[in-house]
């Protein structure tokens, strides 16, 4: 299923890849790359609160992944960047 995600993500069938990977995690639900790869997923989309929660479930089940960490700083920080008031 994630190779499939892959291969509809690629070709631009972004929803149905999402799609696809939902269905694999109701299978695999502590499979760490499927919810990594969701939340790519997603930001891809710029659903980004979508995203985070993934990243988050990825941190959830392997808290030492990396690529998951910086990518939820990434849109930690271009939120509060991208509003700069709640700083005043």
């Amino acid at each position: 299923m994630l190779s499939l995600a892959n291969v509809l993500h690629q070709s631009g069938y972004v929803d149905d890849a999402i799609m696809s990977l939902n269905m694999a995690i109701e299978t695999a639900p502590k499979l760490v790359a499927l919810h990594f790869t969701l939340a790519n997923l997603y930001a891809s989309k710029n659903d980004l609160a979508k995203a985070s929660e993934f990243y988050e479930a990825t941190l959830g089940l392997q808290s030492t992944f990396t690529p998951a960490k910086e990518r939820l700083r990434a849109i930690r920080c271009d939120k509060i960047l991208s509003n700069p008031h709640i700083f005043h």
